[in-house]
């Protein structure tokens, strides 16, 4: 189907899962503000054996993927030909991937944050792993020296210090009710589930407060993910989990 945009997406998409049921999307690339427009998206390549993938993240040359019980590593440098150069195995059921500098920071269906250090792409090492009260997390994001965690089974934001990442510690918490997904930008936290959106005050990590919480019109179950651009919040619906 066709996409309509407000912005031109220019550059390479990095498509995972299958045709018919996509389960990850990332694409690198510059926005044209000036033009409003409706295109259709193709599939250039398809690496084997990344059905199970859930999430992916993609890092200069370096798309990162997780799913099923691995985390695998493909060079995309040319979009027609992605290449597998690494993987290993992580723990089973991850939900979202998030890098900050040498570290991928994978969380999932579990009370486990593993961290890998991926600067040898070629062989990709867990090195630690963090456990303090997390519960099916389904979404985490990095910024800086801080890792942010939609902590659903706990009904919280975790926030937690990674700037050791063999020892990452908790600053502070913030209920929120099963969030879903996350996204930061500046001293604020967007976080949603459902028809609920909220936003946190994270200026003082140690201290976030809950500012707003919001209902998101026309939500259907739940949505999938949130991005922010500027003033704006966007929401992508999943009709489900």
């Amino acid at each position: 189907s066709n996409i309509t945009l407000g912005n031109i997406l220019q550059g390479t998409t990095t498509l995972f899962g299958t045709n018919s049921a996509p389960t990850a999307l990332r694409v690198i690339g510059n926005f044209d503000n000036i033009a409003t427009t409706t295109f259709n998206p193709r599939v250039v390549s398809t690496p084997d054996n990344v059905n199970t993938v859930v999430d992916v993240i993609v890092q200069g040359k370096y798309a990162y993927t997780v799913g099923g019980t691995q985390l695998r590593i493909f060079d995309v440098s040319n979009a027609s030909n992605p290449v597998s150069v690494g993987s290993v195995s992580i723990n089973p059921n991850p939900t979202t991937i998030a890098m900050s500098g040498r570290y991928a920071y994978v969380v999932g269906h579990h009370s486990l944050l593993q961290v890998v250090d991926v600067s040898n792409v070629a062989a990709p090492v867990v090195v630690s792993s963090y456990t303090g009260g997390l519960s099916s997390v389904y979404d985490i994001v990095t910024s800086g020296n801080y890792a942010y965690l939609a902590n659903t089974g706990g009904s919280n934001m975790k926030i937690l210090n990674i700037s050791n990442p063999l020892a990452i510690t908790e600053v502070g918490s913030v209920a929120v009710t099963l969030p879903y997904n996350i996204a930061v930008q500046g001293k604020y936290a967007y976080l949603s589930y459902g028809s609920s959106f909220y936003t946190v005050n994270i200026s003082n990590p140690a201290a976030s407060t809950l500012v707003t919480t919001s209902s998101i019109l026309g939500a259907v179950g739940g949505y999938d993910k949130i991005a922010v651009s500027g003033s704006q919040n966007s929401c992508i619906d999943g009709g489900g989990e």
